[in-house]
Formats: structure tokens, C-alpha cells, sequence
């Protein structure tokens, strides 16, 4: 029985996953779970010597590089939680980490009970020529329920199940940028990213349906790397009804703010580094 009041929150929150290596928390190496866990216990919502995962649990996990807008964390916290308190102690330790949704909780939850998760990747076209209907075409192939073990990262434990059902499964042209959007309830290891890279490796290939349901039928994982993790967000992570979000005020200013810093800095380095290719690009 608990001594006082429950204080149990479903959060969602938004990472830059370059300087850590993967979300999943990893004794010695800097993780989103440890900088959040870390955060927490700084200011006396979770006891000093808690278990790692005893009052924090995740919905899922990113890989080494891999961004997220809406990962969703399950907080049994000791004290009422002030996510705008949460969000100056991570800005401070430096950590590009920050709750921007909360839904109060009346009993413990599994995170992991999503009914679906929705991930994005960004990929900017450089001098590849890429046939957006060819890879729609792919794309096409790749929805509904299949077997992805050709598409999931190598060495598998092999009684994991690898049929998985793609409901969500689309690409947009904006500018220079090809965008794509999967929606599933559960996704395998490196799955996205590897079939962004069949797409694009075969994006001019009118035979690209043919190439993806020969990866289905021989459950054979294609001769080529998963795209790199930098283009890859955790867009959302959905659930029903009963959960009812709720957008902080104040976590939303300073989620704002922090994404227009970040976005003003990446446009001065990217206008930058277009002079300095510019300047040489004649020579």
C-alpha cells in the first residue's frame, strides 16, 4: 500500500538524439532515459536510490543518433510533477531534452500498451535522381501485414516474431527534401531505416514491387547499410481515448523557443557551409 497520494503522469517528450547513445538507458553512456532519470531525481521527484526502471518506464527505444518529437515516458513520481521545473534542470545539465505534454494517471500504466507509433524520416536529395512514383510504388508494397525480418537489423533473436503490420506508409516532396511517414503498432530494429534505404537505393527502379516482395518471400535482409539515424524522428506515439493530454503552457513556450534557437543556429551553419561549397564548387 502507498503511503500518500499517487503522482503518476504519462508524459511526451522531444529529444535531439545526437549526443547520446540511444534512448535505453546504458550504465557509463550518455542516454535520453539516464539524462531524464537523472533530471528527476536532481530535484527529488524520484528517490535517489530507485532502480532504474522501478518509477520510470518507456514507451520504446531509439537507436544511437535517432531523433524523437513524441516519446512518451511513464512517470510514478513522489511529489506533483512541474515538467517546466523538469525541462530548466535538463536545459542546464545541457541536455537537449524536453516535456512539452502531460495526462494525469489514476493507476499504473505499461507505456508500452500503444496503439500505435509513428515515426518520420527526412532525406535530403542531393544529385541522386529519385522517382517519386517508383517510390510510391515501394511504398505501396510495403503496406499491410508482411514478414520484415529482410528489413530489420541482422543477428535477431530468432523466436521474435517479425510479421508486423505497416498501416501508414507515404512520402511527400518538399523542396529538396523527400519525407516519409510509417505508422505501425510495433516496429522491428532498424526497420525504418532500412526500408528508406531499399527505396532510395532502388527509387528509379520500375521493378522496385517485384525487389521488396522478394525480400518478403526469402525473409533475406538486402546487401546494403540501414540509412544513417540523423533523418530519423519518433514522430509520435499514440493511444486511445482514455488518455487525456495536456498541453502545459509554459512547456510549450519554452519548447518553442528552444526549437527556433535551434533552427536559427542550423540555418546560419547550413547558409555557411553552402558560401564555403559555393566558393570551391568553381575552382
Amino acid at each position: 500500500m502507498e503511503d500518500g497520494p499517487a503522482h503518476r503522469y504519462l508524459v511526451k517528450a522531444w529529444y535531439d538524439g545526437q549526443p547520446y547513445n540511444g534512448s535505453q538507458y546504458q550504465p557509463g553512456q550518455p542516454t535520453v532515459d539516464g539524462a531524464l532519470v537523472d533530471a528527476l531525481k536532481d530535484i527529488g521527484y524520484l528517490p535517489r536510490d530507485a532502480p532504474h526502471n522501478d518509477r520510470f518506464k518507456v514507451a520504446g527505444r531509439t537507436d544511437k543518433g535517432v531523433n524523437a518529437l513524441g516519446a512518451a515516458f511513464y512517470l510514478d513520481l513522489l511529489k506533483p510533477l512541474h515538467p517546466c521545473e523538469v525541462n530548466d534542470r535538463l536545459a542546464t545539465a545541457g541536455q537537449p531534452i524536453m516535456i512539452w505534454s502531460v495526462a494525469h494517471l489514476d493507476a499504473p500504466f505499461n507505456p508500452r500498451q500503444a496503439i500505435a507509433r509513428t515515426y518520420k524520416y527526412f532525406h535530403v536529395l542531393a544529385r541522386e535522381q529519385a522517382n517519386i512514383n517508383t517510390i510510391r510504388a515501394g511504398l505501396s508494397a510495403l503496406a499491410g501485414e508482411h514478414d520484415f525480418k529482410g528489413f530489420t537489423k541482422a543477428g535477431v533473436d530468432p523466436a521474435l516474431r517479425t510479421t508486423r503490420t505497416l498501416d501508414v506508409s507515404t512520402v511527400d516532396q518538399v523542396n529538396d527534401v523527400l519525407v516519409f511517414t510509417f505508422t505501425s503498432r510495433g516496429f522491428l530494429w532498424e526497420q525504418v531505416r532500412r526500408m528508406v534505404a531499399f527505396l532510395l537505393a532502388y527509387a528509379s527502379d520500375a521493378s522496385i514491387q517485384e525487389r521488396i516482395n522478394a525480400v518478403f518471400e526469402t525473409r533475406t535482409q538486402p546487401n546494403m547499410a540501414p540509412a544513417p539515424p540523423g533523418g530519423l524522428i519518433l514522430w509520435d506515439v499514440h493511444y486511445g481515448p482514455e488518455i487525456r493530454w495536456e498541453n502545459v503552457e509554459g512547456c510549450r513556450g519554452q519548447f518553442i523557443k528552444a526549437l527556433r534557437t535551434r533552427y536559427i543556429d542550423a540555418m546560419a551553419r547550413a547558409t555557411m557551409l553552402d558560401a564555403a561549397f559555393s566558393c570551391f564548387r568553381g575552382k
